[in-house]
């Protein structure tokens, strides 16, 4: 909530600003002001995810930490070991396609 209410206090100071150019009738400045809070986006930077828990993990590290092991839970795969193992297993089952020759009869 705390970055809702800096950006509207951002936005309430540039108004100020585009409220006193008004007052001074200085039109172009008005409209640089307008058009200098019109070009800028605000995007927030944190970065947050819940835990198993529910509780908000706002450390980068803890965050990779989450979506590693959302991402073992979503997808089944506990560790890479019996990744690589259902890996190879998949490979030996396949066999190669039929020649040519092996196709045509005689």
């Amino acid at each position: 909530m705390k970055l809702r209410r800096d950006k509207k206090s951002w936005l309430e100071q540039e108004c100020a600003k585009i409220n006193e150019w008004n007052k001074k009738r200085k039109s172009k400045e008005q409209f640089d002001q307008i058009k200098s809070i019109q070009s800028k986006r605000f995007s927030s930077k944190n970065i947050c995810i819940n835990n198993v828990n529910g509780q908000a993990l706002t450390e980068p590290e803890e965050v990779l930490k989450r979506w590693n092991s959302y991402g073992t839970h979503l997808f089944g795969y506990p560790n890479k070991k019996e990744t690589k193992e259902a890996y190879k297993v998949a490979q030996q089952d396949v066999k190669p396609e039929p020649l040519t020759s092996e196709v045509r009869q005689p």
